[in-house]
């Protein structure tokens, strides 16, 4: 019996759809749409009981005697009134003239006092520093910087004090600072020998860049014994990694966060901040892990040579090249043979941090005023360089 060719072509067709997959796709399609109906009912209960939240909060916020300031909107506070075309600081300028020098603040779900009267700031960082001197939390502190392990961003305590005694006596104490003045005296002579060079050839000098190249060589010829900076710098990949790990860190440690100040907001990562912090966490772990397997390798080898066979600890200190050194040759808290790897790390990442934040900023804006508002050092640099000479 011959079958029909139209007849077996529907077949094969009927047999390549699949009733049952149709079906499928019809179930896949309702899943879906249950699916967002569920996201939406999520997110309204998660936005009723933040304004939930936040008004059990005010409730007992209002109980205390607080300093004026603008009405808080829902779940986000006060941060619509920092937002704008001017910056924050300026915004802040702004609202202190109709709130006076001290004024409340809710950031989120953050209560904020936020004051420009130098008497109450000298009263907040002098007289009371003990009450204010502990950091906030923040995904930065927690990710980046070892939930707080070095003393910068740490809370006061016992830990917070064994940490700035270990930075002040070991490495900002006199004789410290005195082992590296030959260091410091080859930055500053390569440093003002660019600018010569630079001057005979009648080209512009970018001063930020050399005073950042200043700063950060001598902060890691005193931390590391290296330079990762400017025309002699290291080369190779840990240098690159080096100051990648540290612009990205000082980037991510001046983001605005939502998660900091929406806590139920946090585990969504809607900026993606937290995502780029992790990655730069990894970098920033395989660098300094690399920096101190150095080391450590540095010191048994002098051990297996002889050099500092049966050395105590304290002779370790005084004999130390950089910080990393004193750092482990330093006994930790509580009895411990010697600190943390974390803790180690932290200090590390922290000092780097602070001498190009600090120093850079001192330097740099010294010299703008000393350029800007000297009228009579100005004239003698005009005659001394070309017009278009500096450029900041």
């Amino acid at each position: 019996m011959r079958h029909h060719p139209k007849l077996e072509l529907g077949s094969r067709l009927m047999a390549t759809l699949q009733p049952e997959r149709l079906f499928d796709v019809t179930l896949t399609s309702k899943t879906l749409w249950i699916y967002n109906l569920l996201q939406g009912v999520v997110i309204i209960f998660v936005l009723i009981l933040l304004m939930w939240l936040q008004l059990l909060m005010s409730s007992k916020t209002k109980a205390l005697k607080l300093p004026p300031g603008p009405r808080p909107w829902p779940i986000l506070g006060n941060i619509p009134h920092l937002m704008g075309s001017l910056r924050p600081h300026r915004r802040l300028m702004e609202l202190s003239k109709k709130y006076g020098p001290i004024m409340f603040l809710r950031l989120g779900s953050v209560p904020t006092v936020v004051t420009n009267s130098p008497e109450i700031v000298r009263e907040i960082l002098k007289h009371q520093d003990h009450i204010f001197c502990s950091r906030p939390s923040s995904a930065a502190r927690d990710i980046m910087a070892y939930g707080g392990a070095g003393f910068a961003l740490s809370d006061y305590g016992p830990h917070w004090r064994y940490l700035r005694r270990v930075c002040i006596r070991e490495l900002l104490s006199p004789s410290r600072i005195q082992r590296y003045e030959k260091d410091r005296h080859k930055e500053a002579q390569l440093l003002v020998a660019q600018v010569l060079d630079a001057s005979k050839k009648a080209q512009e000098v970018n001063l930020t860049d050399l005073l950042t190249t200043f700063t950060m060589n001598v902060a890691t010829m005193m931390i590391l014994s290296k330079k990762y900076f400017g025309p002699l710098a290291l080369d190779g990949e840990q240098a690159e990694a080096f100051k990648e790990c540290l612009h990205e860190g000082l980037k991510l440690f001046g983001v605005f966060n939502i998660g900091d100040y929406v806590p139920l907001l946090k585990p969504f990562d809607l900026q993606g901040y937290e995502h780029e912090m992790k990655q730069v966490k990894l970098k920033e772990k395989r660098v300094l892990n690399l920096i101190m397997r150095e080391h450590y390798e540095s010191k048994a080898r002098l051990r297996r040579n002889g050099s500092c066979s049966g050395a105590a600890a304290a002779d370790d200190i005084e004999s130390a090249h950089d910080f990393v050194d004193v750092l482990m040759a330093l006994p930790g808290e509580d009895g411990a043979p010697r600190l943390s790897d974390d803790t180690m790390e932290a200090l590390i990442l922290v000092c780097n941090f602070l001498s190009q934040l600090v120093y850079q900023e001192l330097l740099d804006g010294s010299l703008v005023d000393f350029i800007s508002k000297n009228s009579l050092h100005r004239q003698g640099l005009c005659k001394l360089f070309p017009s278009n000479f500096f450029s900041f």
